[in-house]
Formats: C-alpha cells, structure tokens, sequence
C-alpha cells in the first residue's frame, strides 16, 4: 500500500477517481480500455491520474510520471473552490477541446450543484471550476433535508461527455440527466428516483446503449435497485425496482461481469440493521438473460459487526481471468476486501481477502494505475487526510 497525502488541509477525501489527465485526445478513455494493459501501459495516453477530492474544500491530482513507472512524477496540483461537502467525482472531455476535465458533485452552504473543472493536460485546472450548475433538489424535508449524493460520467448517446447524478434524502428522489452539446453546455432531464437514491452507475445493461443503475437504501420495505434502460440519445425509460430481501439495503452498487455468457451483472453492497443477517454483506445480481436477474447474497468475512458496514464498491479483472472481480470499503474495519471471482457448473463463486487501509476507508475506484503489467490497481480514499493505492501483484492469467 503507498499512501498518497493530499492537501494542503488534511480535509477528508471524500471521492477518488483514476482516469488520464494528462495532454491527451478525447477517445482516451475509451482507447484505454481496450489498450492500456498488459504491453501496451507505455502507449502515449495510458497513463492514469488519481484525482483526490476532500472535504474541507481542496482536490488534489497526482500524476503519472512519463515512463508509466508510477505516481513519481507526481505532485499535488491544488484545485480551487471545491464544494466543502463533494460527494462523486467523475472524469471526462466536457468541453470538447479533447482533454480531460473533473465534474464535481456536492454541496456547500446554501447549494446543491454540479462543479466543472476545465484541465489544463498538466493535471491541473485553469482557475477554479468553469461551471457551477445548480442540480433543484426537493426541500420538502427541510434545509440539507435532500442532497446530491452521486454522480456519473458517460456518452449517453450523443457522443459527448454527459452526466448523470442522484439526489437523496427527500420524500421525492430524482435521478438527473445532464445532456452535453459537445462545447460544455448541459440540458437537464428530471426522472423520478427512490427517496434514499444513494448512487448511480453508468454501463450497458443489455441492449447495447449506456444505460443507468440506482442503489436505493430505503428501509427494509421498499429497499431496491432501480434500472433506467437507455432509449437513444439519452433518453431514459425506468424498469421495475429489483427489490432486495429483508433487511438489506443496498449503499452502493457497480456493473460487471462475473459469468462467461457475456451478459452484465449488478453487485451491491448492503447496509443495514446490525441484528439482523446480511447487514454485512454484497448481492450479486447474476444476469439470466431473460429481463431478470437472480441473487446471490454474500457475508463479508471480514466484518466484525454491524457498525462496521461497507461503504463503496468498485469492479475490475483483477487476475486477468476474464471474469470482473469487486471490492468493498469497510468503514469501521479499517480495511477493504476483495471478492475474486470463480465459475463452475454451479455457477459463479467469490474468495474474499481482506488489506488493511487508513483509517475509516470510504470511497474506492479501479483503474490501471501503478502494477507494472497493466494490471487494475485499487484506489481507496478515507476519512483522514489519506488516499490509498494498492498496487496489483496478482498473477494475470490472461
């Protein structure tokens, strides 16, 4: 584990990213998927940043040195004027000048927003963010009563950099699309969204477009993940709730594949009440192929009791095997674990190892960062003042 300090105030990292911010063109995130790994980590363009974002109002990148040898030419560029509450970051070309920016969600004072900043391709942002915009976020609960609690990144069909994020805590959740023009300009579209929406993820759900995927923490009544199949250019039609057993509650959620079929998976980590099973645990959501899904739910080994519930969770081919892998932050723990997965006649089966972190771990993202075979590394962000990289030494079967 190499600890990455952020600064200047010893905030709380309160969202990772890894993505390229270095001078780069505007297919880069999707030329290093399909290149950036195994002999190819030195092509221009494959090195991976972390971005750091606190809450004490400060974000932080470090980058890659030139040789892909790891974060040694890095230093931390300070980003202006964050929200003091972020809660997401994502990466993309919002501009469409084909490099890389930083979209922000949070919160400060008195505003829920969305928060650009425009990248210089030196890992830094020109002067503070270039847009702030306002996300409407129900106030029937009062003052900070909802809150934008996640934020997305992808092409929802109009080949551009667009933007989905969730809003909280109100009795009227809201699932926001933000539409790009391709010059940094964004057009809002309101669906309606479970009142605990804590996250949303972006990926192709089974009809080849970019769809979206909603952990939704309610109670233990109405907990659910909800589906948003993409239409075209963005446009969205909701699916029936996946509803989850009593009492799980699902926090976070990620896309992968963890079957040879070929077709996407959903995994969760679930929240709940400490006296009951499953409040420690993920639920694989095993795509059947037939407009459902069956579910697996998972203990986490590695949890000691119900105060030490996950928090993030993120998938990545950690061994190269073909089949996606997923890890979880495990607050309380001081740890995160990893799920490697297996596949048999049974079906598919999950090993858990457990790494000790900083202090109270939260966010996490996977990306090639720092293993010298192009191997996904791990990115864990905690509650003091630390980032985390765990560099992947796995064997890559592939």
């Amino acid at each position: 584990m190499t600890q990455l300090t952020p600064g200047p105030n010893g905030g709380v990292p309160e969202a990772v990213a890894i993505g390229d911010l270095h001078d780069t063109t505007a297919g880069s995130i999707e030329r290093n998927t399909a290149l950036c790994s195994g002999l190819w980590v030195a092509l221009p363009g494959c090195r991976n940043d972390v971005a750091v974002l606190g809450g004490l109002g400060y974000g932080t990148v470090f980058l890659k040195d030139a040789k892909d040898n790891g974060l040694t030419g890095m230093g931390p560029f300070d980003i202006a004027s964050v929200p003091e509450l972020p809660t997401s970051v994502g990466i993309g070309d919002f501009n469409g000048d084909g490099i890389n920016d930083l979209a922000v969600s949070g919160a400060d004072a008195t505003n829920d927003a969305i928060y650009i900043y425009d990248g210089t391709g030196a890992g830094n942002f020109a002067s503070g963010y270039s847009q702030f915009i306002p996300i409407d976020v129900p106030a029937a609960d009062g003052p900070g009563g909802a809150v934008v609690s996640s934020l997305a990144v992808g092409d929802f069909g109009n080949g551009h950099a667009d933007i989905a994020v969730t809003v909280g805590g109100s009795p009227d959740g809201q699932l926001v699309v933000l539409m790009n023009d391709g010059h940094g300009n964004f057009t809002q579209t309101v669906y309606p969204a479970p009142d605990a929406a804590t996250q949303v993820v972006v990926g192709d759900l089974g009809n080849g477009r970019p769809d979206l995927a909603v952990a939704n923490a309610g109670d233990p009544l109405n907990a659910s993940v909800e589906l948003y199949m993409n239409k075209g250019r963005g446009v969205f039609t909701p699916q029936t709730p996946i509803a989850l057993p009593w009492p799980l509650l699902p926090y976070s959620i990620a896309i992968g594949d963890f079957t040879p079929n070929g077709l996407p998976d959903l995994v969760t980590a679930n929240i709940g009440d400490p006296a009951h099973d499953g409040a420690n645990s993920v639920t694989v959501f095993e795509n059947n192929g037939r407009d459902g899904y069956t579910l697996q739910t998972i203990p986490d080994a590695h949890q000691s009791n119900g105060n030490d519930q996950p928090g993030q969770i993120a998938t990545g081919d950690f061994n190269g095997n073909g089949l996606d892998d997923f890890v979880i932050t495990n607050g309380g723990a001081n740890s995160i674990t990893v799920f490697m997965t297996d596949y048999s006649h049974d079906g598919p089966s999950w090993t858990q190892t457990t790494l000790a972190t900083d202090p109270a771990p939260y966010d996490v993202a996977v990306g090639h960062v720092n293993s010298p075979d192009g191997a996904q590394d791990i990115v864990v962000g905690d509650e003091y003042g630390q980032a985390d990289l765990f560099t992947n030494t796995t064997r890559q079967l592939g």
